[in-house]
Parts: structure tokens; C-alpha cells; sequence
């Protein structure tokens, strides 16, 4: 149960607010499990049932206007003048059959089989059940005698090779009434201003659609396992496809369809990745340690998604036959050093495409210091229109590539440290918003990266063009063109813990059982490509309305007794 406190509206139009929420959760399990050994090699195991889940959310809300006497507030004490009421009712469920499979011959040969039936009531009567299903096999290879001779020459201790494919559905993005067809109430206003009324109003929701269904996530998979000198060094490899057939998504239409488009079954996404880690473990004497570290990249490919054919300049969160997030820039070739070279540039491709922003004669006039984009298409004209006239390149995409992380500990005598690295090897990000390049606004602060950075006469190979404050200009000389695409590769000290834990012969002689003092940190270091100043960590976004980054330390003591 909810309330709105009357003192925090206007004294002069007192009101109170009560809302009633009510939150109902169901959760159904049937499970049959069976486990079989047979001739001490073989080993069954089967598992069916059933799940069912429905969640449910209610909500009243009644409020009302002008109480008589302030600090005395009940619905039945006001002015039945002003009054309202409102409630809704949310809800929905899934149903799942579930079979499950297991054979394991010697801990040698694996084998899973999994088979699955879901349903959701987020789908329309015909289209809310899906099948899926998921096999899994495993291979222990230095449980052959013929490799057993072979791996005990090289140190492998234990060796095994993986194999899988498997298949779900994915609802993600749906509201629980999305296939039904609303009208809402509203107000507008019609006739004459001399006569006009406010009349209410109704307007369908948006389209429906009665056929779409469970999205289909395929993933395949291969790894190994290895495992050398007693199990010191920890090897893992594995590579995975996983696709999105028949991916719900919105599809783009123009303004005149009148309506709001349903998502529909009309995406197919394709995304191939990997990951490598490596583990060691030693002890020597008093010090043991371990070094923990891995690597993984993703590659995406948009493989059909009806309406996503148009290329535009910057990223491409979605574009037919390319990965997310897929940049397409303008190659520039330097600044302009003179007035005579802005005059053949204006001569070569006349008050088109991008120019036309910034013609040629007035006070907008591209001036020396300002960017040289490239006609890569031939056609005299500096465009980004999306056909194959237009000047932009793809240069790569935004998603994050080779994620890494190391991770080292031991201890020695009381002593203990743990200290976790993690970073990207390549992302490329465009910044966006204020404080993205200088001027981009002149509301707001800009940022002292630039100062000293940017072209004069006296510094005509700087780094950035020259400053303007006006905001065409400023557009051409710092969006979407190659230069101002930055590597956002780094490398951070995550977490830090250092310890010591004193001896017990020293802490028993206080009736305590344990004493450990350390120090803890968080973003202690960072080495980074970026060269705007910003956190890594942060994306392209540079608006400054956020928190900054901040660094923590703490120091803190353990007792037990």
C-alpha cells in the first residue's frame, strides 16, 4: 500500500493519493529422476517433468482533492468535487515439458539428450508452444590405454574434448497483452477557437500480430579441456555459433501506416565467438599462488532484418549483411591550409549533399583549418545518403573485442593478496553528446582534452581541427568522420585485497580465535588508448550530467572469537 504525504503538494490544492499493489508469484515443479549403474561401466540417468510459472500484478489507486481541514486527510474528508480512481490488472505464465537424458560409459564416453516443450501466454492461441532441443557429447581421451602411454610423456593429466548444439526460445522485449488489439481514451480539442470543445478522443494502441511466435536461439559448441603437470596448469579452449532465427524485432514503416508496428518473427542474427583460458597452481614451501587468465572475442553478423538496408553516417546499431553497431565515417584527407584550397574544394563539388549546409560566400563558408572529406564515390558531390553514391566507408564496428582478465593470488605465512585486471583489447566508440568535441553545444563545459590540440596557423599539423562556435561547422569538422574514431582499448586494476592474518599463538592469548587487518581497493590503475579523458568504462556517451569516476580504498580488520 502506497501514499502520497498531502505536504508535498501545493498547499493551495491539497490532495491524497492511495495506491494498492498486489504482487502474486506461482512457481509449479514436477520432477521424475531415475539412476542406473549396470555392469560398474554404464551409467543412466533420467530425469521428466513438468514447470509452470505465473506471475500476476493488481493495482487500485484512488485519490482525491480540497480537504477542509489541513494535517486531516481520508478519501471521505474532501470535496467530492475532485475526485479519481484507477486500476489495472497485469499478468502472465509459462508451461514447460521437460525430458532429460544422461549415459556415461566408463567416464569416458558422455552423451546428454535434452528435449523440451515450452509455452507462454505472451502468444496468441496457436502460436504460444514451442519443441527445442540440445544434445551434448564428451570424450575423456586420456581414458584410452592407447593414449594413456602418450599423455603420461607430455604431463597430461586429464584430457577432454566437447561437442554440442542446442536450441531455446527467447520472449525477451514482449508486454504480457501485446497480441491484443486496445483502443485508449483521450482528449482533443475540436471546432473553432471561439467555439472550440475538449472532446474525448479514441485511437487504436497499434497494430497486432496474431502469427509471430517463440523466437528460436541456436548455439553450437566445440572445447577442450586439459589438465598438465598434477593438475598444476588448467587449460580451456572453446569456440561457439550461435544464431537468432526468426528474432523478434521491430520493423521500421512509414508515418502513413497510422499505427505503432508489432514485433514480428523477421530477424535472423549470427554471432561466432571464442574463449581461451589458462589457469597455473603451485606451491613452494610456505608460498602458494595461482595465475589466472583468460581471453574472449565475438563477431556478429546481421543476417536479415526486414527495413535494415539503409546505411546512415556513424553507427549502425542495425544494418542488413554487417555486425552491430556498424560504423560508416567520412575519409578525410587533413585540414585546409589556405583560402585558395576552400575555393577549389567549393569549385570541385558546388553546394551539394553535406555542403549544402555551409555554402560557399557567407559567414557558414568552410575556412582554412577546417576538415577535407574525400569524394569516395566520384560522383563530385561529398553525400551521405545511403545509396551507392554516398561518401561513407565502414570502418569497423562498436562492440567490444578481445575481453580479457587476469586474475593473481597467494599467500605466505599470514600473508594474502588477490588482485583482478581486467580490460578490452579493441573497441572503437565515436563519442556522443556535449562534450564530445569542442562546441558541440555552447551551453555547457567543454572539455580541456582539446586545449592546444586544435589547428592554428602557427600549429597547422594539430591534432584536431580549429575551433568554431558555430554549430554546422563544428558538425563537419568533428561528426562521423574517420579521425575523431577512437580505440577504446585499456587495461584496469579492478579489485586489490592485501592481508594478513596474525598468528593464533599471538591472538589466543586475547581469547580470539582469528585477527586479519587488509586493505581493499577498487579502480586503483588504469592504462588506456582513450585520448579524450574520459572512463573507458563509460561507452561513447560524454554528457556531463553524471556521476564522475571515482577511485575507493578502505582499510578494515576481521575478528572472530
Amino acid at each position: 500500500m502506497n501514499t502520497t504525504d498531502p505536504s508535498n503538494l501545493a498547499h493551495n490544492n491539497p490532495g491524497y493519493l492511495t495506491v494498492a499493489e498486489n504482487y502474486f508469484y506461482q512457481y509449479y515443479s514436477a520432477l521424475l529422476k531415475y539412476n542406473k549403474t549396470f555392469a560398474d561401466v554404464h551409467t543412466i540417468s533420467v530425469l521428466a517433468g513438468i514447470n509452470a510459472e505465473k506471475k500476476q500484478v493488481k493495482k487500485l489507486a484512488a485519490g482525491r482533492k480540497d480537504f477542509e481541514n489541513d494535517g486531516v486527510y481520508d478519501l471521505n474528508l474532501a470535496d467530492g468535487t475532485l475526485q479519481g480512481n484507477s486500476g489495472g490488472k497485469f499478468q502472465n505464465g509459462t508451461y514447460s515439458y521437460i525430458a532429460k537424458v544422461n549415459y556415461d560409459y566408463a567416464e569416458k564416453y558422455l552423451i546428454e539428450l535434452v528435449g523440451r516443450r515450452d509455452g507462454n501466454s505472451k502468444f496468441a492461441d496457436g502460436y504460444r508452444f514451442q519443441n527445442y532441443g540440445s544434445f551434448s557429447l564428451g570424450w575423456v581421451f586420456t581414458q584410452e590405454n592407447f593414449i594413456k602411454p602418450v599423455s603420461s610423456f607430455i604431463g597430461l593429466d586429464f584430457g577432454k574434448v566437447r561437442l554440442s548444439y542446442g536450441s531455446s526460445g527467447n520472449d525477451a522485449g514482449l508486454g504480457d497483452y501485446d497480441y491484443v488489439s486496445t483502443v485508449n481514451q483521450g482528449t482533443t480539442i475540436l471546432g473553432s477557437p471561439a467555439g472550440s470543445l475538449i472532446s474525448t478522443s479514441l485511437n487504436n494502441s497499434g497494430l497486432i500480430s496474431l502469427t509471430r511466435t517463440w523466437e528460436r536461439v541456436e548455439q553450437k559448441n566445440i572445447g577442450v579441456d586439459l589438465n598438465f603437470l598434477n593438475n598444476r596448469l588448467v587449460f580451456n579452449w572453446d569456440y561457439f555459433i550461435k544464431e537468432n532465427k526468426g528474432m523478434l524485432s521491430e520493423v521500421s514503416y512509414p508515418a502513413l501506416l497510422g499505427g505503432r508496428a508489432p514485433k514480428t518473427n523477421s530477424g535472423h542474427l549470427r554471432v561466432r565467438g571464442w574463449e581461451v583460458s589458462l589457469t597455473w597452481r603451485d606451491r613452494i614451501k610456505d608460498f602458494s599462488y595461482f595465475v589466472t587468465a583468460n581471453v574472449s572475442d565475438t563477431r556478429s553478423k546481421l543476417m536479415e532484418l526486414e527495413g535494415a538496408n539503409t546505411i546512415k553516417a556513424g553507427k549502425n546499431e542495425t544494418l542488413n549483411g554487417y555486425p552491430l553497431n556498424a560504423y560508416f565515417l567520412y575519409k578525410t584527407d587533413g585540414y585546409f591550409q589556405s583560402q585558395d584550397e576552400v575555393n577549389a574544394y567549393y569549385a570541385k563539388y558546388g553546394g551539394t549533399g553535406a555542403l549544402s549546409a555551409l555554402p560557399a560566400g557567407g559567414s557558414t563558408e568552410l575556412r582554412p583549418g577546417d576538415v577535407k572529406r574525400l569524394d569516395m564515390s566520384g560522383d563530385r558531390s561529398i553525400s551521405a545518403d545511403g545509396s551507392a553514391s554516398s561518401d561513407l566507408i565502414y570502418m569497423g564496428d562498436g562492440n567490444a573485442h578481445y575481453l580479457f582478465g587476469i586474475t593473481l593470488g597467494g599467500s605466505w605465512k599470514g600473508f594474502d593478496f588477490n588482485a583482478l585486471f581486467q580490460g578490452v583489447g579493441k573497441q572503437l566508440i565515436m563519442r556522443q553528446g556535449w562534450m564530445a568535441y569542442p562546441f558541440a553545444t555552447i551551453y555547457t563545459n567543454q572539455n580541456s582534452k582539446f586545449m592546444g590540440k586544435t589547428w592554428t596557423e602557427d600549429n597547422p599539423n594539430a591534432e584536431f581541427p580549429r575551433l568554431t562556435v558555430y554549430t554546422d561547422r563544428s558538425k563537419w569538422n568533428y561528426e562521423n568522420n574517420d579521425f575523431m574514431l577512437q580505440n577504446n582499448r585499456y587495461i584496469r586494476l579492478k579489485s586489490l585485497v592485501v592481508g594478513y592474518t596474525l598468528p593464533q599463538v599471538w591472538t589466543r592469548k586475547a581469547k580470539l580465535e582469528k585477527v586479519r587487518v587488509y586493505f581493499s581497493g577498487n579502480d586503483l590503475w588504469e592504462a588506456t588508448s582513450i585520448k579524450d579523458g574520459f572512463d573507458p568504462e563509460m561507452g561513447e556517451m560524454s554528457q556531463n550530467t553524471g556521476y564522475p569516476f571515482s577511485r575507493t580504498w578502505s582499510f578494515g580488520i576481521n575478528v572472530g572469537f
